[in-house]
């Protein structure tokens, strides 16, 4: 009984520990790079049938993938990009979920996803505080990996925009809340650096690195702002 025990716990943290392979572009070298990160979850209370809506026992579960090892799951994320359901299609059982859709990505002119990003020095910044402000929240990659220059030049201009306007920029990285502090933050002392941002990537199909959004008081889309347009925030803040 203790060894079928262990060989099901085995079985379920082998199902979440997703090993994800995306094609993440970087703007000014347009050079494509694999990067592969494994991130586990519990299932315990978090899993349905997609079609169903009714939920998946863990017991009922380990049968299944006992059954089909390859059991692909659809992810949905909360406010704060964690999983809050994992979706079973028992139409497309073995169906690949990883690969992510910029067509599912926050669209100009709707609103953007509600958020709550936790700082490197432990603070909130929820879309609900938000609201009435300007927001800038900007996807990037490992700070080893970074186009630095790029976001050098971005550093510059939120700086002096910060200093006079009502806006509140983030940055989500992939990379350790360690790391980033230790190569980002002698850049801007007004950018909010938010580590271990995978969750918040898959929750907004983010594929291009970087990619930096522009959202209005109304927390509507207004802009995918690329280094060639950093210089017109100040106008779109203040037309």
């Amino acid at each position: 009984m203790i060894k079928k025990r262990l060989f099901i716990s085995c079985l379920f943290i082998a199902l979440i520990s997703c090993s994800k392979e995306s094609s993440l572009v970087q703007d000014q070298n347009v050079t494509v790079t694999k990067v592969s990160t494994t991130v586990r979850h519990s299932l315990e209370d978090k899993l349905f049938n997609a079609k169903t809506g009714e939920p998946i026992s863990m017991e009922e579960f380990s049968k299944m993938i006992k059954e089909n090892p390859t059991i692909g799951l659809d992810k949905i994320y909360d406010k704060y990009g964690n999983p809050e359901k994992f979706l079973y299609d028992p139409d497309e059982p073995s169906k690949n979920y990883s690969q992510r859709d910029p067509a599912l990505q926050p669209q100009v002119g709707q609103k953007f996803p509600d958020f709550v990003f936790t700082t490197i020095d432990n603070k909130e910044i929820s879309s609900e505080e938000m609201l009435g402000k300007w927001v800038i929240v900007r996807f990037d990659f490992f700070a080893d990996k970074m186009d630095i220059d790029n976001y050098v030049s971005f550093s510059k201009v939120i700086n002096k925009i910060s200093k006079s306007g009502n806006l509140t920029t983030v940055l989500c990285s992939l990379d350790t809340k360690e790391n980033i502090d230790r190569e980002l933050s002698m850049f801007s002392d007004v950018i909010h650096l938010v580590g271990d941002g995978q969750g918040f990537f898959a929750k907004y199909h983010i594929t291009r690195m970087p990619t930096t959004i522009l959202i209005d008081p109304s927390q509507n889309v207004v802009s995918y702002l690329d280094k060639d347009s950093y210089s017109e925030i100040q106008s779109l803040i203040h037309p």
